[in-house]
């Protein structure tokens, strides 16, 4: 972090704390914040919520995090097989775009989960297993909630923050926050059926 001059200091101690709190910050030559995504365990993504501190610049991409997260795997596995970025911002957008994707892939299978629930409620079976309804709702009550807070977000960061002098430090928002109100309707649809 002290190699890297143009960072500010809010942006540096955000990288090194505990904080579990969304937030999305700017300034002239820096973006930074944290966002919330799904911890990947061995076999992918788990219900558990982890947090990726992040600061870039016009040349540098940084973060942090304590977890091994479902979206950075999924960043890497893409980069790998020849996705582009051409600047940090581009990708700090494929990282996002890995999130949602990751989380709607996540929303497939607890409508699955639910799905396999109300037939068995639907055939009369005594042997409903309430917990599987009970876990798919207070996931989707968390993802909810953790939806809702960074497209909040990415509204206020677009309103706040206009287009950066330096092109490099620019997102396109608008096609993240469609994402986000899509996946978040399909989250929402889930919780009130569970």
């Amino acid at each position: 972090l002290a190699t890297t001059p143009e960072l500010p200091d809010p942006a540096r101690a955000l990288l090194v704390s505990g904080d579990e709190h969304q937030q999305l910050q700017g300034s002239e030559a820096c973006l930074y914040g944290i966002l919330a995504d799904l911890v990947c365990g061995l076999s992918g993504p788990t219900e558990e919520i982890g947090f990726l501190h992040f600061a870039l610049t016009e040349r540098v991409f940084i973060s942090s995090r304590r977890h091994q997260l479902n979206a950075i795997e999924a960043t890497r596995k893409a980069l790998r097989l020849g996705a582009k970025v051409q600047s940090p911002a581009a990708l700090l957008e494929l990282i996002a775009g890995q999130m949602i994707e990751s989380l709607d892939h996540f929303a497939d299978g607890l409508a699955d989960q639910l799905d396999r629930a109300e037939e068995r409620i639907l055939a009369d079976e005594l042997n409903v297993d309430r917990k599987v309804v009970g876990s798919v709702r207070r996931t989707t009550v968390r993802l909810h909630r953790q939806l809702v807070t960074l497209r909040s977000l990415i509204q206020r960061f677009e309103h706040e923050i206009e287009e950066s002098e330096n092109p490099a430090l620019n997102l396109r928002t608008k096609k993240l926050i469609q994402r986000l109100d899509w996946l978040d309707t399909e989250i929402v649809e889930l919780r009130d059926r569970s």
